[in-house]
């Protein structure tokens, strides 16, 4: 009977480390994911600006010619 609780004690640690491990990797994936969104959002505020600038750009060479 002792065999079989060390035995059941020994996979619930290797279940618990496995899900430990999963965790983890889903965790620096979300943190990935969000850094990811985060550069996406700069990229689009930084096109966004760009293509404001161009605009203005061309109405005042457009007023000056």
């Amino acid at each position: 009977m002792a065999i079989a609780g060390i035995e059941g004690l020994a996979q619930g640690l290797i279940q618990g480390m496995a899900l430990k491990r999963q965790n983890d990797r889903q965790e620096l994936l979300d943190a990935r994911d969000a850094e990811r969104f985060s550069m996406d959002k700069e990229r689009f505020a930084t096109q966004q600006a760009a293509s404001a600038f161009d605009l203005q750009n061309a109405q005042t060479n457009a007023a000056n010619a």
